[in-house]
């Protein structure tokens, strides 16, 4: 797979991420500890500022397709490239723009190199297609959503993260009750992947149905693929609070083998350290998703005043070796 590249972290021993490349140039035995990795790309032994890894200003969203892969792809890595889905957390059905009949409505826009991510009230016109495609799934005795939105993924096909420091600029420009935006790394499908953490997850944001768009909440979770584990919420009952949602926002995570430390524009909220830390040793995706009522939100969950569209603006991600 020529265009696959592993932005993966050393051991946990190490104390900066590398980025790797699958390419022919690839040396006949890869260092210890990084068996599953090809040979790097030239970087400083000793690197004394951050060093940009990978990137998207969103000039343009280089989007997977059934033919090809881009940066993100619509859907979970294991599923059909033109296929949406019912969200597995929320109430909300994720379009996929690949999938004939939906084209029309993604949730997808980018202009002025601004990514902008929608849930919308799902229109009648789509109603019988989305049902059609439950109906095919193992999602079939589930109801059909009244609601829309999407999700992006770092497609694994050409970029995985084991470590670095991410930035993200965002802000929702409405709010409501039921909204269910996330940020959040989750486990990439590829053979690098460390026994028993196929369900690995770093939940960087996640706002539960507050209708002024906050607080937000942080949390990890040590779990295998079939979801068994153990949950830990990092940020306080009450979560983190947004002054203004409206408002642009740097939401940060330094992750490094031995520490994860989570920042809101700057400002240092919470630091992970030891066994919690150091047990996120896999390749990983990072995800913007937008869907709401989530199974837990109670009398948070969508009402007649949450407004018929939804959005979640992102101006760029970035992904450095450390933080600065």
């Amino acid at each position: 797979m020529d265009r696959r590249t592993f932005l993966c972290g050393l051991t946990a021993a190490s104390a900066q991420p590398v980025l790797f490349s699958d390419r022919a140039q690839a040396s006949s035995a890869p260092p210890p500890g990084l068996a599953c990795l090809r040979a790097p790309l030239p970087v400083p032994a000793v690197i004394s500022r951050p060093t940009l890894l990978w990137a998207d200003e969103f000039d343009q969203l280089d989007l997977s397709t059934p033919s090809r892969h881009g940066k993100w792809r619509p859907n979970e890595s294991w599923q059909d490239l033109g296929t949406g889905y019912r969200d597995f957390a929320g109430d909300s059905w994720n379009i996929n723009p690949n999938q004939p009949g939906f084209a029309p409505f993604n949730p997808f826009l980018v202009r002025d190199s601004v990514l902008t991510i929608s849930n919308t009230l799902v229109p009648a016109s789509l109603r019988t297609l989305i049902r059609s495609t439950m109906d095919g799934t193992a999602q079939k005795d589930l109801p059909t959503p009244k609601r829309m939105g999407g999700m992006l993924i770092t497609d694994p096909e050409v970029t995985s993260f084991r470590y670095g420091y991410f930035e993200i600029r965002v802000r929702w420009p409405n709010s409501g009750r039921g909204m269910f935006p996330a940020i959040w790394l989750f486990r990439s499908n590829n053979d690098c992947e460390p026994e028993g953490k196929g369900g690995a997850e770093i939940d960087i944001l996640e706002i539960f149905g507050d209708v002024e768009g906050s607080p937000y909440h942080i949390s990890i979770h040590h779990n295998d693929s079939h979801g068994i584990g153990n949950s830990y919420g990092i940020s306080p009952s009450d979560g983190e609070h947004l002054r203004h949602a409206d408002d642009w926002h740097l939401i940060s995570l330094d992750w490094q083998p031995k520490e994860l430390t989570f920042l809101r524009d700057g400002e240092i909220l919470h630091k992970v350290e030891g066994g919690r830390a150091n047990w996120f040793d896999a390749d990983m995706s990072l995800r913007f998703n937008y869907c709401v009522d989530g199974k837990w939100f109670g009398e948070k969950k969508v009402d007649a005043s949450t407004p018929g569209t939804l959005l979640m603006e992102v101006d760029y991600v970035r992904v450095y070796s450390h933080r600065p």
